[in-house]
């Protein structure tokens, strides 16, 4: 920092530290000074000074090499900046050692390193970060206050620690295990010996060997990193070494301060803290009287519910918890991850916290106990909705956590727009204190009873939530055992849902609220507490609010949820943090160590994921959308910090899809609108939701979402949500159910149209609604008239479109529909010494292996003397042939017409042409055609024995199993004839003997699809059961996507949405219908009757047997699992 003191006076300043050594520059009158101390034991030597630094080389006594250290002193004023960025530019230039750059630079990197007044130019903070990429030098963190200057309201964190790793990266530990070097060695000396068939193949068993060391020593330090979103990134690199050590020391706690303000250093002292704190803040303080909270909820849980929630577990539940869990989460007592299972800490919110109410209780919940609480949670979902109040969001199926910043925004929208009237409006943001730790068991338990849970059901939860135990864990060592009784456990997957049954109370005392106005039951964070007014709330009313309340005043209500509650004029400014939490991930020293692969699975796992709830919410400025995708691409063609990299091509080409030869990242801007489209595809789809009643009473009242207008007075969330509006216009059709509400003319209801209108009125054109085409009687089209209105291959379309039996609404769906076309792909961005000249980065554009022609990716590939002499030992491959056409239609043809293991030699052979091109220019290598060739074979060789020593599961084939006692297993399946749209049914029903009680065929007509073919089979299947009068029945079918449609009680708006609503409709006959998915194996007798009948144009209804055709198939029933 400054010292604003002449070189004497600084000395004396000083030598009265007890520094005797030190350098000064001298101030200029008031300003300026600088001044570098140290104390006799180490040696440094000046380099260089002047007004704004002090340059030096220094050796310690008990260090073998010496480091660099430079002090600055950045400018204030922004004319005088440059200068310092240019003089460290040159310091960097000069450098040969580890280098720490330390000082007060007068600048900041990201906008929330200020606080007060106005934000910070982005162009001031881009100079200094791409400075800092210039000279190579990184934010090594901070420890202690965040904001390290403060002038009344305005503080900002100016001292900044830079860390050179150019050196430093160099020195990577090498940690390798006894077996691992000696299989290396062995490998080392094989490849030196002559080789033959004997050595060829040691040296393979030597590498697959070898290769499955690194496996398992990759594996542990993946797991170490716990970087979940590089599981297809990179495997065993310096990342995920870096990363570990880097959440080793960022979880370390140092220092512990207690409520009265002492520092705690010692790990006893900080165990003790700890224990004690979480000890007490998990006892609970008794329950109080909760019958007037209990008075607002009602029962909502039916008999049925509960037959449902406490019947048996089955082995298809804990299947299906087991699958939704990370495979290396925390073990149990036995050590085995989920992992095992599928195949054969205490948590800050602050960085560096040092007082206990800054740490969240993470519980490290077992694997059994997760597969447990898993299993009761998916019960739990199906009931939730039910019971609680539509003012909650989070983790209610159908309902969205955005919904509750819609509804934040536009309730202080109203509130600014309220400017005039006597009566003032406030609004009350809470913060509820240690919400989930401060829960009592015993509340949720009489909520649970009075929401109407079977007391089966309410025990099993009790169970859960008083199965737990804590132990603190500081800096790997463990504190003593100790147990709570009270509390939800975060990680817990039932605690959310407990939460929400909680919090019942509160939208309880909200409603008892309306009539007596009396709130209480939380512990209030008043804190973290605002309250915001409307304009027109005088200032009397206020102060009397504040004595009340007892919480702060906001003139802007920040965030909430982590979103802005207001945007004004300054759209960047709002949301400049989404740039900020980029370029901090982006700047995080462990992501240089990336691969390409590394980096393709950051950018679309991390980085485009940090707007993307931002996007859901609101209309992000296209200038905002452009910087980020700007950043994304300059982190995506660097080499590494500080070495720009070549944009080969725009990001747009990179964002389209693989099949089209680009990446598959995302146009934020056009990813923003499809988010924005789905907020108003949930106020035409859900309009009994909360969120969509509160827009439609404010903006389209009378009318839908698609009908609606902009308006006058809008809010920013409006506004941007309607802007959406003309995606959905554009893939919105109409699902024909009663058909009166859908123009024959006007609406989309042709799918196989995709956007277009019908075109042909025929010559009835008295007909106007798609009602008049059906037959109200037979549920069928009128096929008369159809054909008389409309021309044949119009007519055809509305024949396959699907009829429900049971009448219901028209409405609205997704097309979503692909156009089928297929653009050029993107290619050519390999960097040939054409393109690099094209680029101006080389000024010869000629051949570096041979040197006769300019070096084309065709010449690179096809013509190079020493490709031809590749080729010609490919004995496999003719690579003359199509020689006519250019690169990428030579490659697509070639690879079009190769068998699928030549394929692989080709594709080989390319890869190992351009590696010898690059090995021969950086490397200086000169291999014949030959040696290339062995390399290829060689390489796919070694593939191919990692694939045959990977051990294989054996897979049982399943057969059909037989049902419990007094149910019927209805199996079916459909097939179909694409050319004439026709499809059939098998239905066989058995009982618990495996004995054949019914089977069936029959034929339909107009048919779309065999996705349509199989759904009507399962409502064929349905209907039997309904016919044979049974009470209980399984259906079963090998269409997994029409089995889970089945399952899934909410409407269905795909093509077989008819069908499946005939489905859900039939339900209601027996007492318990399943669904399962089985394997064809399982279901053989079935298929065969629906691919005969097809074939055969047969239809029959046997009682007590199957058709002659089928006979040989009821070996099935010898055949079948045992019970």
């Amino acid at each position: 920092m400054e010292t604003k003191l002449d070189k004497h006076r600084m000395e004396r300043v000083r030598r009265r530290c007890g520094f005797l050594c030190g350098i000064e520059v001298e101030a200029e009158g008031s300003m300026g000074g600088l001044c570098l101390a140290w104390k006799e034991d180490f040696k440094v030597k000046l380099r260089s000074f002047s007004k704004w630094h002090i340059d030096v080389i220094i050796k310690e006594d008990d260090m073998v090499g010496e480091w660099r250290f430079t002090g600055i002193y950045g400018s204030a004023y922004l004319k005088e900046k440059h200068t310092v960025w240019n003089l460290l530019r040159s310091l960097a230039h000069e450098n040969s050692y580890p280098w720490l750059v330390e000082g007060d630079f007068n600048e900041i990197l990201y906008s929330f390193e200020k606080s007060g007044r106005t934000q910070r130019d982005m162009r001031r903070m881009d100079a200094f970060r791409e400075a800092l990429d210039d000279y190579q030098l990184m934010d090594i963190g901070y420890s202690g206050v965040w904001f390290t200057w403060e002038r009344g309201s305005l503080m900002e964190k100016l001292e900044r620690l830079q860390l050179c790793l150019t050196e430093w990266a160099r020195a990577k530990v090498k940690e390798k295990e006894g077996l691992k070097k000696e299989l290396t060695k062995k490998l080392e000396l094989l490849l030196a010996e002559e080789v033959n068939d004997d050595t060829m193949a040691e040296i393979i068993d030597t590498k697959i060997h070898l290769n499955l060391k690194i496996d398992k020593y990759e594996m542990y330090w993946e797991q170490r990193a716990r970087a979940n979103w590089l599981m297809l990134g990179d495997k065993n690199s310096a990342y995920f070494h870096n990363w570990a050590v880097a959440r080793r020391r960022a979880n370390t706690i140092s220092k512990l301060e207690t409520e009265e303000g002492r520092a705690l250093e010692e790990g006893a002292e900080i165990m003790t803290t700890a224990t004690d704190f979480f000890k007490d803040l998990f006892t609970s303080r008794g329950l109080a009287n909760a019958s007037r909270v209990l008075d607002g909820i009602e029962s909502k849980i039916s008999f049925e519910d509960n037959e449902f929630l406490v019947s048996p577990f089955t082995t298809e539940d804990i299947q299906g918890a087991l699958k939704e869990m990370g495979p290396t989460k925390a073990p149990g007592a036995d050590g085995f991850p989920a992992l095992f299972f599928q195949r054969c800490c205490a948590h800050s919110k602050i960085p560096r916290p040092t007082k206990m109410i800054n740490f969240r209780p993470i519980s490290l919940c077992s694997v059994v106990y997760k597969i447990i609480a898993k299993a009761i949670v998916h019960r739990l979902q199906s009931v939730i909705d039910r019971c609680i109040d539509k003012v909650q969001s989070a983790f209610v199926p159908g309902r969205l956590i955005s919904d509750n910043v819609l509804l934040a925004y536009e309730i202080l929208h109203t509130l600014r727009q309220k400017r005039t009237g006597k009566k003032g409006i406030m609004a009350v943001k809470l913060d509820m204190s240690k919400a989930y730790d401060r829960v009592e068991w015993g509340f949720i338990q009489e909520v649970m009873t009075k929401m109407g849970f079977a007391r089966k059901w309410v025990e099993l939860i009790g169970r859960c939530v008083s199965s737990v135990s804590y132990a603190i864990i500081i800096n790997g060592r463990r504190g003593n055992l100790f147990f709570p009784t009270r509390g939800l456990r975060q990680g817990d997957p039932l605690s959310p849902f407990l939460f929400l049954i909680c919090s019942e109370g509160l939208s309880s005392l909200m409603r008892i609220a309306r009539r007596d106005g009396l709130l209480r039951g939380q512990c209030v964070n008043f804190a973290k507490s605002t309250v915001f007014y409307s304009p027109n709330t005088t200032e009397v009313d206020r102060d009397a609010m504040l004595k009340l309340l007892r919480v702060k005043t906001a003139t802007n209500p920040e965030k909430y949820l982590g979103l802005p509650n207001m945007v004004g004029r300054r759209k960047n400014e709002s949301f400049q943090s989404l740039v900020d939490r980029a370029l901090m991930r982006i700047d995080g020293w462990s992501n240089k160590f990336l691969s390409q692969g590394g980096k393709e699975i950051f950018i679309k796992a991390v980085l485009q994921a940090i707007p993307t709830y931002a996007m859901s919410c609101f209309l992000l400025p296209n200038s905002l959308c452009r910087k980020m995708e700007s950043i994304f691409a300059k982190f995506w063609w660097q080499k590494g910090k500080g070495r720009k990299g070549i944009h080969w091509c725009q990001w747009n080409q990179l964002c389209r899809p693989k099949n089209e030869g680009g990446l598959g990242f995302r146009d934020l801007a056009q990813f923003n609108i499809a988010l924005l489209a789905k907020q108003g595809w949930r106020f035409l789809t859900n309009p009994d939701s909360l969120v969509a009643q509160v827009f439609k009473a404010k903006y389209f009242l009378g009318v839908d979402f698609i009908n609606s207008q902009l308006g006058n007075k809008h809010s920013f969330v409006w506004r941007s949500i309607w802007a959406a509006k003309g995606v959905l216009e554009k893939g919105i059709i109409w699902k024909v159910g009663t058909g009166i509400n859908i123009s024959i003319y006007r609406d989309v209801w042709v799918s196989s149209y995709g956007n277009s209108r019908l075109l042909s009125a025929g010559a009835n054109l008295s007909l106007s609604t798609v009602a008049e085409l059906i037959d109200n009687q037979s549920r069928e089209w009128n096929r008369e008239v159809i054909r008389h209105t409309f021309a044949a291959d119009e007519a055809d379309r509305i024949l396959r479109i699907p009829l429900a039996r049971i009448p219901h609404e028209d409405f609205r769906a997704w097309s979503g529909e692909q156009s089928g076309e297929f653009s050029k792909a993107s290619w050519n961005y390999l960097p040939t010494r054409a393109n690099l000249f094209h680029k101006k980065l080389l000024a010869d554009a000629s051949c570096p292996r041979c040197g006769l022609a300019t070096e084309t990716i065709d010449h690179l590939f096809r013509e190079c003397p020493l490709s031809v002499e590749v080729w010609t030992h490919i004995k496999y491959v003719n690579h003359s042939q199509f020689s006519s056409l250019d690169f990428i239609q030579w490659l697509t043809k070639t690879m079009d017409i190769l068998l699928p293991d030549l394929c692989r030699i080709f594709c080989g052979t390319l890869w190992a042409i351009w590696g010898d091109r690059n090995a021969r220019i950086h490397e200086r290598t000169n291999r014949t055609g030959q040696e290339v060739v062995n390399f290829v074979l060689n390489y796919i060789h070694e593939i191919d024995g990692v694939k045959n020593r990977i051990p294989k599961v054996i897979k049982n084939e399943k057969r059909w199993r037989n049902p419990p006692q007094q149910v019927v297993k209805i199996n079916f399946d459909g097939a179909f004839d694409k050319d004439g749209h026709q499809s059939a049914s098998g239905v066989v029903a058995r009982n618990s003997e495996g004995k054949v009680l019914v089977s069936g065929t029959s034929l339909h007509e107009m048919v779309d699809s065999a996705f349509a073919a199989e759904a009507i089979a399962c409502r064929e299947a349905v209907q039997m059961g309904i016919n044979m009068q049974k009470e209980e029945i399984w259906v079963e079918g090998d269409s997994l996507t029409v089995i889970k449609k089945c399952k899934n009680p909410g409407a269905d708006r795909s093509q077989i949405g008819a069908y499946i609503k005939d489905i859900h409709q039939m339900q209601a006959v027996f007492k318990s219908i399943r669904f399962y998915f089985i394997p064809r194996t399982a279901n053989n007798l079935a298929h065969t009757l629906a691919t005969e009948a097809l074939k055969r144009k047969e239809e029959c209804y046997l009682i007590g047997g199957v058709p002659y055709f089928a006979e040989s198939h009821m070996r099935d029933r010898s055949l079948r699992e045992p019970d």
